[in-house]
């Protein structure tokens, strides 16, 4: 009674220390730490346990992420390439037109006279029809595959990527071109007069795939060529597959070099 009367009269803040003492006295306050501790080490566990799996996750993902990139640069390597070749079979069919128009128009006198043999053969894109004549004649075929690009600075503006790839391809092989520049669309690079100029200005042959440029880009280099700031020709193109574009270089050096 007289214990329970003397922690009555004891201020709360003493009353509570000595609560204190007495549970480390006996123990429970050491208990109390030993469970705490045990607790802490299980969720250190399983932090580090969802660390290693969220790891691995960022792993995997990575791997899928970049099978996908991979899936898409080879699935827009096919478009470009159909695409490729669909404007090689349109630039064809325009041939062939031309080739049927001039023979109606009675360019081909002779009935006897054998009938131009075409084929299409994306890697020989010289044999097929001259767009001035109509015809593929043996001659105007040995003339084009003789034609020697090495002397000869290219700049090839606008157009497919693809397609411009495939030009200097057939070039650089097949005519020994060495020095060639390339200008994306617009619509891929935001280029200014001044940056035009300076990639170009000193190109002999400035070759425009206006199909696939847009009339802004165009007009720029037109008017550095009025300006007389390109010291070389400017050829537009209408044909957008690469051997209507390779014959079109091909048949413009070498009338040029006739006419030297």
């Amino acid at each position: 009674m007289h214990v329970c009367t003397w922690l009555r009269e004891i201020p709360t803040s003493a009353c509570r220390h000595v609560r204190l003492l007495i549970q480390g006295i006996s123990g429970k306050d050491r208990q109390e730490k030993q469970c705490l501790l045990r607790r802490l080490a299980t969720l250190r566990a399983e932090f580090n346990q969802l660390s290693r799996e969220l790891e691995v996750m960022r792993h995997q993902l990575s791997l899928e992420n970049r099978g996908l990139k991979t899936l898409y640069e080879d699935m827009k390597a096919e478009r470009d390439d159909l695409q490729l070749e669909i404007w090689e079979f349109e630039d064809l069919v325009e041939d062939l037109f031309q080739l049927l128009t001039s023979v109606e128009a009675g360019q081909l006198t002779s009935e006897s006279e054998p009938f131009p043999e075409i084929s299409f053969d994306p890697q020989t894109p010289s044999q097929l029809p001259d767009r001035q004549t109509g015809l593929s004649t043996p001659n105007s075929q040995v003339t084009l595959a003789a034609v020697d690009l090495s002397g000869v600075k290219l700049a090839l503006v606008g157009g497919h990527e693809a397609t411009r790839r495939g030009v200097i391809s057939e070039l650089t092989r097949r005519h020994r071109l060495t020095q060639w520049v390339e200008l994306p669309p617009f619509s891929k690079h935001s280029l200014g007069r001044s940056n035009i100029k300076a990639k170009i200005h000193d190109c002999e042959l400035v070759v425009l795939i206006t199909s696939y440029m847009k009339h802004k880009q165009t007009d720029s280099i037109m008017q550095l060529k009025r300006l007389e700031s390109l010291s070389g020709d400017v050829l537009l193109l209408s044909c957008r597959g690469k051997s209507g574009v390779v014959r079109e270089i091909l048949s413009y050096v070498s009338q040029k070099n006739c006419k030297v």
